[in-house]
C-alpha cells in the first residue's frame, strides 16, 4: 500500500489499483494479529513415559501482525489494504504527514456521529 501522484492505492511497482485522495473521506487504521501457538508441554509418568517434552512436540510461534487500512470515500464505499508484519503505530507514522497536508482525517478523529465504523 502507498500513496503516490495525489492517490493512495496498492501494486506491486506502481500503482494498479487506488483512489484519489481527493475522493477520500477519511481513513480506519485496525492492528490485529493472526495465528500463532502456544507451546505445548507434555507431562506423564509410569511405564517409561517421562519428562517434560524434552524438545520434542510443536514450538511455540509467534502471531502475524498485520494491520488494515479502510478508506472509506465521501460518495460512501470503502476500500480495505492489509500491510503485512507492520503494526498500526508503523502505518500512521508514513500515513499521517500526507493525510493531515490533504485534511483527511482519521475515522476514530471524527465526532461520533460522523465515523463510519
Amino acid at each position: 500500500m502507498w500513496i503516490q501522484d495525489d492517490r493512495i492505492g496498492f501494486g506491486e511497482l506502481r500503482l494498479t489499483h487506488s483512489i484519489p485522495l481527493s475522493d477520500v473521506a477519511s481513513i480506519d487504521v485496525q492492528e490485529r494479529e493472526m495465528g500463532g501457538s502456544e507451546s505445548q508441554v507434555l507431562m506423564a509418568t509410569g511405564l517409561g513415559f517421562t519428562g517434560m517434552g524434552g524438545g520434542r512436540g510443536p514450538r511455540a510461534s509467534s502471531p502475524k501482525v498485520m494491520t488494515d487500512v479502510t478508506v472509506h470515500t465521501k460518495d460512501g464505499q470503502e476500500a480495505l489494504w492489509v500491510v503485512d508484519d507492520r503494526g498500526g503505530d508503523w502505518v500512521r507514522e508514513r500515513l499521517t504527514p500526507v493525510l493531515r497536508a490533504r485534511g483527511i482525517p482519521y475515522d476514530e478523529d471524527l465526532p461520533p456521529g460522523e465515523r463510519t465504523t
